[in-house]
């Protein structure tokens, strides 16, 4: 821990230098080893009020959290961007929830369970005061009917399947009772209970969940206005009132996509909460009184970047082609001139830091060699045109620009494409039905199309090792069952056996071994994503919120703070 701890500490000293030298209207000239990159440094900009769509209440009794967007699902089952977690936190309730290491949780609607000899069945207890916010009584069938939705309705377009992996039942066994069977014993069911996607849901308002949901967290919706807000208020009859006597009356949650402008407005006093701090303004906000830098407790992450492939269709089918932006890209390029130095450069999920860690070595870059496999994929020197589409957020936007770079010096062509959320997680992340359209076979697989040949993905995992890439190489098969995060369509029946091993056993010895080599399958033999650095998350706030700090995953643990009027 205290390694990665120092690491980041150094880091800021790059993220202040960068910031002082922010002045002027030049582009900043980054050095890295073998080669110069032009980057254009953003600078500071001080807006007035105007910043935020429209005013704000005063911060005595509301909470505003300015937002790196829209939250686009109301419904928790659906939620595939972090835009989304933190309304999920305030609205529902799990079974559980998360603690600050996310690997011990602590009770939510169930109070306790107890597990059988085998390790195979848990049974929970759940509360008997939990009631909705239409003034329903929560009973276990609730959590039936939540669990069969999600599983089988939303099933591959949310998280919720891919929690529940390993779950071959589940039941209301009594009104307070709710029962699970596993395939197998396994460390990693319990840390799973306190995920977003397992919200409890009131069956008989699931028609209105899109627009007027209703949960039985300590928040109940009041409204959203597109573009503007989304306004909570805190529910009297929620279970623990020892957290509800701690929370304010309202919660505004409002979209400021520009990250410059958020901070701007936090600094102005208009919002008490901003998401997601720019690297490059930490040095400011750490030096204007009255703010805190949240971060993620003893310096862990779990959370990571990557270059996905569309690995199905198109030019990146290739292993040969997917190996040669692999060897093009590179990451410590990436890491020096758009992260400032913060986080880890590394083709491993899993960081030096953690028990499950074992020696791993990563490919270099090597320009040449990434011709050579070209060449024999029958591309010669600009015959290669792909299409990158990053997620709509600047920090991969600006990413884009240094891979372009990157993969030009390999004689690759790609134009960088760049949608709106919700068209990106059609044609990246779902992909659209293929029927009468007019695309080559080769762009079809399985009757979806997807858009892109590269993308990006800002994974946020739990830190366990089966938790850090399970979402991301799982599937059902190589045609379906694609889970919540597999947006390349990835399927290896080799990858499948070693998660299935990994998370059978509470030996550690045997689960770091199984977890190798996933990752040495990953980087050397299938090539479905380049892994470039792990991301270290950090969020900013005013003396009005206290005790907060951001999980392993990289969200504000929505769930453990305090507020000061």
């Amino acid at each position: 821990m205290k390694t990665t701890t120092l690491r980041w500490t150094m880091a800021l000293f790059v993220v202040t230098a960068l910031a002082l030298a922010a002045c002027s209207g030049d582009p900043e000239i980054v050095e890295v080893p073998g080669e110069t990159i032009t980057v254009e440094v953003i600078k500071e900009v001080i807006v007035v009020a105007t910043a935020v769509p429209a005013p704000l209440p005063a911060a005595n009794s509301v909470l505003r959290i300015g937002n790196s967007g829209e939250v686009q699902f109301l419904d928790a089952a659906k939620s595939q961007s972090g835009t989304d977690i933190i309304f999920s936190e305030f609205m529902y309730s799990r079974l559980l929830q998360y603690d600050a290491t996310m690997m011990d949780p602590k009770p939510d609607i169930a109070e306790s369970w107890t597990t059988s000899a085998d390790g195979k069945t848990y049974t929970f207890k759940i509360r008997d005061d939990v009631k909705f916010h239409n003034g329903k009584a929560l009973t276990a069938e609730d959590i039936e009917f939540s669990w069969d939705r999600c599983r089988n309705e939303i099933a591959d377009k949310g998280r919720c399947k891919g929690e529940l992996n390993d779950v071959v039942s589940f039941a209301a066994t009594g009104k307070y009772e709710f029962t699970v069977t596993l395939t197998n014993a396994t460390p990693v069911f319990i840390p799973s209970m306190a995920h977003w996607s397992l919200a409890i849901l009131d069956k008989d308002t699931i028609a209105d969940l899109d627009t007027k949901p209703i949960g039985t967290g300590p928040y109940k919706f009041v409204e959203q206005i597109p573009g503007d807000r989304l306004v909570l208020e805190k529910f009297d009859d929620y279970f623990d009132k020892d957290t509800l006597d701690q929370r304010p009356q309202k919660v505004i949650i409002v979209p400021i996509k520009d990250p410059q402008t958020r901070i701007a407005a936090l600094k102005a006093g208009e919002i008490d909460f901003a998401v997601d701090l720019p690297f490059e303004q930490m040095a400011s906000v750490a030096a204007t009184p009255g703010l805190e830098i949240l971060a993620q407790r003893d310096g862990i992450t779990a959370s990571y970047m990557t270059v996905i492939f569309n690995y199905k269709e198109g030019p990146m089918a290739d292993l040969k082609v997917r190996q040669a932006v692999q060897l093009a890209i590179d990451p410590i390029a990436i890491n020096t001139a758009i992260y400032f130095g913060l986080g880890v450069p590394s083709c491993n999920p899993i960081l030096e830091d953690h028990w499950a860690y074992l020696p791993f070595e990563c490919p270099e870059r090597d320009v040449e060699k990434a011709k050579q496999l070209l060449a024999e994929a029958g591309y010669g020197p600009g015959e290669l045109k792909i299409k990158y589409m990053p997620e709509n957020i600047p920090v991969t936007q600006k990413m884009a620009e240094v891979i372009k770079q990157n993969l030009a010096d390999a004689g690759i062509d790609m134009e960088i494409v760049i949608v709106d959320s919700p068209t990106w997680l059609d044609t990246v992340w779902f992909g659209v039905e293929c029927s009468g359209a007019d695309w080559p076979e080769s762009r079809c697989y399985n009757g979806i199309h997807k858009e892109f040949d590269l993308g990006d993905a800002w994974y946020t995992r739990e830190p366990d090792p089966d938790g850090l890439m399970q979402s991301l190489f799982r599937a059902d098969s190589a045609t379906e069952g694609f889970k919540g995060n597999n947006g390349m369509r990835y399927f290896s029946q080799d990858i499948e056996d070693l998660f299935d091993l990994g998370k059978s056993t509470t030996d550690r010895s045997v689960r770091a071994k199984a977890y190798l080599d996933i990752v040495d399958i990953i980087v050397n033999r299938d090539v479905p994503l380049v892994k470039l650095q792990s991301m270290p998350r950090f969020f900013a706030a005013n003396e009005h919120l206290k005790d907060a700090y951001v999980s392993p995953k990289g969200y504000w643990n929505a769930k453990d703070w305090s507020w000061s009027n």
